[in-house]
């Protein structure tokens, strides 16, 4: 085990410098344009515009790829995403903004499908699961500690987004002088919305409506804090919070939803959620216990995207690749709209919104996926849940449950949900 998995150290090398600068700059940043004087919608469409680069990112970089290999690409988008940081002390202006952190989305999702590639390449089919597992524990790690670097400076000043644009650009270093050799061509899984929306909507939809709350809490959770007449570091403990919620949910979750209908699972857990942030949205109450909320918030967030995705594989069964792809990128255009949505809640409510949107968010998507468990019939077999990152196409291939990608889809499986 130790001796195959060593082999990934420089790649692990560079997943955790790269992630723990992206996770200081995902709360850097709104913090800092709050200190700038941005409005709170400004700071939502930033998020956004990142959230878009993300987006467009997952589908447009494996043809780069394809084009000029995976050392360039990865150099490429490092950089884009070092440089991209940097420029924000060079400007005030909210369209330059946007426009940067939709360089950073697209630089970002080009690094993780770069080094996701990569792994699953060298690791054989009976490594993928532990592989996967280390990988994932790594990328919550580094995103964690890039909270924590957040209180290396003031918002407003120069070191953190120094500090932060370094760690982006050094992320190139290892990976740039590993001697493990680049992957094949990428496989394309193709996009096919309608097929698998057809055999599992209540994934889909809830990939969709759980990504709008995701946004949000990425994007405007340092906001709330501000507003909340919270410190820097207390805001760092509520990002930490959010991670660690979704860190410590997922795989006991997973498991529960191993053994009854995922759905219901879902529902459980959303239902949960909202009766959460619903509180917090109309008590006042201290830091600890906003601190606890996030927890729970991030926690349920963060559980429903894995628990969709395997939903949705066990109604298309052999078909992995195809159906993750589908709910990665549905889950990322729910993230594209939620900021928006929920600065304009916070405009007109005030820092409350911020958990009334969520609030909504939660129980429209328990709505929708609840719809279906009277309608359609539970999946006679399911396959076991794997605790998985939210990253990027290429994720999916190494995903244990890909092997199945060679098999025939049993009959009957788009006919019941």
């Amino acid at each position: 085990m130790f001796a195959h998995v060593s082999k990934f150290f420089v790649l692990f090398a560079s997943v955790v410098i790269l992630l723990t600068g992206h996770g200081l700059q995902l709360t850097l940043l709104p913090l800092r344009a709050e200190r700038l004087g941005f409005t709170v919608e400004e700071i939502g469409a930033t998020g956004s515009f990142y959230f878009l680069g993300f987006l467009l990112g997952c589908i447009s970089i494996p043809r780069f790829v394809a084009s000029v290999g995976h050392i360039r690409v990865f150099n490429t988008t490092t950089t884009l995403c070092g440089a991209a940081l940097l420029l924000v002390l060079l400007t005030e202006s909210v369209g330059v903004w946007c426009g940067l952190r939709f360089a950073t989305g697209v630089g970002i999702s080009g690094c993780y499908l770069i080094i996701e590639s990569w792994l699953n390449e060298q690791t054989q089919e009976h490594m993928r699961g532990r592989v996967l597992a280390i990988y994932t524990m790594l990328v919550l790690a580094a995103m964690t500690l890039g909270q924590v670097l957040v209180n290396v400076g003031k918002p407003e000043s120069v070191p953190p987004v120094v500090l932060g644009s370094l760690l982006l650009s050094l992320a190139v270093v290892p990976v740039s002088l590993s001697r493990v050799r680049q992957p094949a061509k990428l496989r394309g899984a193709g996009f096919k919305l309608r097929e698998v929306f057809h055999a599992a909507p209540a994934a889909v939809g809830g990939a969709l409506g759980i990504g709008m709350v995701t946004g949000t809490l990425y994007t405007l959770t340092p906001v709330f804090g501000i507003r909340a007449e919270m410190d820097v570091a207390d805001v760092s403990l509520l990002m930490i919070a959010m991670v660690a919620g979704g860190a410590m949910f997922q795989f006991p979750v997973g498991r529960v939803s191993d053994h009854f209908d995922r759905r219901g699972v879902m529902v459980t857990l959303l239902s949960t959620g909202f009766i959460v942030a619903l509180l917090a949205g109309f008590l006042v109450v201290a830091p600890w216990a906003l601190i606890a909320t996030l927890f729970v918030s991030g926690g349920v967030a963060n559980a429903i995207y894995p628990i969709c995705l395997a939903h949705a594989n066990d109604r298309l069964p052999g078909r992995f690749m195809q159906v993750g792809t589908v709910v990665l990128l549905v889950n990322a255009a729910g993230a594209v709209v939620g900021p928006l949505l929920a600065a304009y809640a916070m405009a007109v409510f005030g820092a409350p919104g911020f958990f009334w949107f969520m609030a909504a968010g939660f129980i429209l998507t328990t709505a929708w996926i609840g719809s279906f468990i009277k309608r359609r019939e539970a999946p006679l077999t399911t396959r076991r849940f794997v605790n998985t990152a939210k990253s990027s196409p290429a994720l999916m291939a190494l995903d244990p449950r890909a092997s199945a990608e060679a098999e025939v889809a049993q009959p009957g499986s788009e006919s019941d949900d």
